[in-house]
C-alpha cells in the first residue's frame, strides 16, 4: 500500500510540474505591479503568480499554528 501512494504523490508532483512549465511558457509577457503606490519591476505572470503562491504555502502553516497555539492555550473557548 505504501508503493501505491508514493506513485501516486509521484505522479500528482509531476501533473503538478507540467502544468506549472505549460503555465510558464504560455504566459512570458512582462507585467509591472503597483502596491500603494510604489511600481515593482516588470516580471512575467507566472513568476508572480508563482512568488504569489509560494508565499501563501509559507504564511498558511504559520497562520494555522498560530491559531492551534491560541487554542492550547484557552482550552475553555470553542468555535
Amino acid at each position: 500500500m505504501g508503493r501505491l501512494r508514493r506513485l501516486l504523490l509521484v505522479v500528482l508532483v509531476l501533473i503538478v510540474a507540467a502544468a506549472g512549465v505549460v503555465f510558464a511558457i504560455e504566459n512570458p509577457q512582462p507585467v509591472s505591479i503597483v502596491v500603494l503606490g510604489r511600481s515593482a519591476p516588470q516580471l512575467p505572470v507566472s513568476l508572480l503568480l508563482t512568488l504569489a503562491f509560494l508565499m501563501g504555502m509559507i504564511i498558511a502553516p504559520i497562520f494555522t499554528a498560530l491559531v492551534l497555539l491560541r487554542r492550547r492555550r484557552l482550552p475553555g473557548k470553542g468555535l
